[in-house]
């Protein structure tokens, strides 16, 4: 007989003992830990998730997870992400997370639910912290263990799908919060794994969803997965498998996720055969109808309230006294909740992918960083970057090819004269799925505008889509200052708000831009024309006061009264002092616009543009120098192009005036 291996030593704390429960180690963890900082239900659930019998470890899992799930309010938000900070901070991850790998599945499954909701609540620090404390390593291993033939293509174990769901949810919370996380991913052994879900799990919808979302989060930009899905025919196939399933097979939104990820991989989009694949889904799920939309918007907000109740969480009723009416109303309300919910999702998802795709027909051109201020290479970086419009416009993609002779265009253009105004709502939530619309739609007709050609896009439309934009703008701002400014945290309203501000004042600029450069000019009615000067004088955000001071640099030149050119003037001449370079630059570039041509001269004297131009170089000489190190070098290198031009200017006004 052979003899017995030795066996490796290996302490008592490690090994776990037989009822399946924590480790002796994780035991004396926790009596070392100091509770004496929480409450005492708090502390409960620390020692429950370490108790040897598995239900009370299940039950602990549950009150976790339902401790941080959905909120009424922002202020219970809140009260939930200080209590989640306090327990996170005291040790709560060291045993959770072990949780994941139970031996029993549902406290598995339940630690994976835990775990997700507090990422969530936590948002991006606590995700953060989640990947450095390996949270990763056991979701490879239920994602591995699980994604397996007989799981995926029946219905014959609910519970490892659950468990998959949980799991790939957390991982996509994970990786949109935390590149440490996409890094783990990329790396790993889960692709494999994960696609083979996308292409075998379509019977079970919200993890086919789910796992969709998460590849499309992990190949954007992420050069080395893409290689590797380029490589991989497979991989592709299930890609354009998905892209390609009839509508009655898998939802649109399955099919939309699919889209996203194939303009995330640049091997799939080099081929027009599957550009031509994307246009009919992005036409199917465009498809919108004011009238039918402001309906389910107020169905939703109306039933809003009810259909976060649950009669099983009802302390406050007997079972005795739970009727099928209130049950029925109750399912009623969740499901119009529901199906809302859906349609804001595919709607703005979609017009996400028209922006994406219509952005991949531009030319893209590293920008060049200067190391110095040596003019010569300056004017050398200037003089190749002249014929910029004119080579993008001669070797037009096939993807500005497609949308043009598609029906995407016209369909951004009808659900942006939809959004223009909006209904009034009784519940914030509903209120703000309106406003990423809103963003979304802005953003899309902006890209279309930059992307199609003149022959597509005509006089009429651009009039019809600049008076839109207006009207959206101003009847936003009529919106927000009708409502009181109140505190929150982060701002998350507010910045919202800014976001809606930057894009469609982005959307007007292009818009101005592109009729300009085929010398036809917009209407531009009074009010409009001052809603673009109160956004460059009081824009919430950089952005916005950027794009207002590119509008004014366009529509500057068309001033032909005097009145018109003090207005001009006035409103240029107070932006050289504004607190952000961009701005300053892109004021410097309008001015550049305006007061080249000489019937200008007399404003541009009466004004002393030239002094306040003088001060300005030396200014901006100087602040750049200063804040260098922590602006963004294209941001420098654009700054530093505008100096340079600036003397040029001033040189040649000195000159001639």
């Amino acid at each position: 007989m052979g003899k017995a291996k030795k066996l490796r030593s290996m302490s008592h704390k490690k090994r776990r003992p037989p009822t399946g429960g924590p480790t002796i180690a994780e035991i004396e963890d926790l009596k070392a830990m100091d509770l004496s900082t929480m409450s005492a239900d708090e502390a409960q659930l620390f020692k429950g998730l370490i108790d040897p019998q598995g239900a009370v470890r299940e039950a602990t899992c549950v009150a976790i997870a339902t401790m941080f799930g959905d909120t009424e309010n922002e202020e219970t938000e809140a009260k939930s992400r200080q209590k989640l900070r306090c327990m996170v901070d005291a040790g709560l991850l060291k045993n959770l997370i072990p949780r994941v790998v139970d031996p029993l599945p549902m406290v598995c499954q339940h630690a994976l639910g835990a775990l997700r909701n507090m990422s969530v609540t936590g948002g991006l620090e606590l995700c953060e912290f989640m990947t450095t404390q390996n949270v990763i390593t056991p979701l490879v291993k239920i994602i591995s263990t699980n994604a397996t033939d007989v799981v995926l293509n029946s219905s014959n174990d609910p519970r490892a799908v659950q468990l998959l769901e949980q799991a790939v949810a957390l991982l996509s919370n994970l990786c949109e919060s935390c590149q440490a996380a996409i890094n783990e991913l990329t790396h790993g052994n889960l692709i494999s794994p994960i696609f083979k879900i996308a292409a075998q799990a379509c019977n079970h919808t919200a993890l086919h969803l789910e796992t969709l979302k998460l590849l499309m989060l992990i190949t954007d930009g992420n050069a080395q997965l893409n290689e590797v899905i380029g490589s991989n025919s497979a991989y592709q196939q299930t890609i354009s498998a998905l892209i390609q399933a009839p509508i009655d097979h898998i939802s649109l939104h399955v099919r939309l996720e699919a889209v996203g990820i194939a303009l995330n991989v640049q091997t799939i989009m080099q081929v027009e055969d599957n550009i031509a694949l994307i246009i009919p889904v992005l036409e199917a799920a465009l498809a919108y109808d004011a009238i039918d939309v402001v309906q389910m918007a107020q169905q939703a907000s109306e039933n809003f309230i009810l259909s976060q109740k649950s009669l099983l969480e009802d302390e406050d009723v007997d079972d005795d006294m739970l009727t099928s009416e209130k049950e029925h109303m109750i399912t009623s309300a969740q499901i119009k909740v529901r199906v809302w919910r859906d349609c804001v999702q595919t709607l703005t998802l979609a017009l996400e992918l028209v922006a994406h795709l219509a952005a991949s027909g531009d030319v893209d051109e590293d920008e060049e960083e200067w190391a110095s201020d040596d003019e010569d290479a300056m004017e050398a970086y200037a003089a190749s970057q002249m014929n910029d419009d004119e080579t993008i416009r001669d070797g037009v993609s096939s993807v500005s090819k497609l949308l043009e002779t598609s029906r995407v265009f016209p369909l951004c253009v009808t659900i942006l004269q939809g959004l223009v105004s909006i209904p009034q709502l009784s519940t914030k939530t509903i209120a703000k799925d309106f406003e990423r619309m809103r963003i979304r739609v802005c953003n899309a007709v902006n890209n279309l505008l930059l992307s199609i050609s003149w022959e597509v896009l005509g006089e009429k439309v651009m009039n019809q889509i600049f008076r839109n934009l207006c009207a959206l703008y101003r009847n936003n701002n009529q919106k927000t200052e009708a409502v009181p400014n109140t505190f929150t945290d982060f701002g998350l309203e507010s910045s919202a708000t800014n976001d809606l501000e930057v894009a469609v004042t982005a959307a007007m600029l292009s818009a101005l831009r592109c009729s300009i450069s085929k010398n036809c000019w917009l209407e531009i009615a009074t009010d409009d024309a001052q809603l673009i000067l109160n956004c460059a004088a009081h824009g919430r955000s950089d952005e916005s006061r950027l794009n207002a001071m590119g509008m004014i640099g366009c529509v500057g030149k068309r001033c032909s009264t005097l009145s018109e050119k003090e207005v001009i003037s006035r409103a240029l001449i107070s932006r050289l002092d504004d607190s952000s370079l961009e701005v300053v630059a892109g004021t410097l570039n309008a001015i550049f616009d305006v007061y080249d041509d000489e019937k200008f001269d007399d404003t541009f004297r009466t004004f002393d543009f030239l002094g306040a131009l003088k001060r300005t170089s030396c200014a901006l000489k100087a602040k750049l120098k200063a804040e260098q190190k922590e602006l963004d070098r294209v941001l420098v290198a654009h700054v530093k192009e505008t100096r340079l031009n600036l003397l040029r200017f001033i040189k040649y006004k000195e000159k001639h005036l």
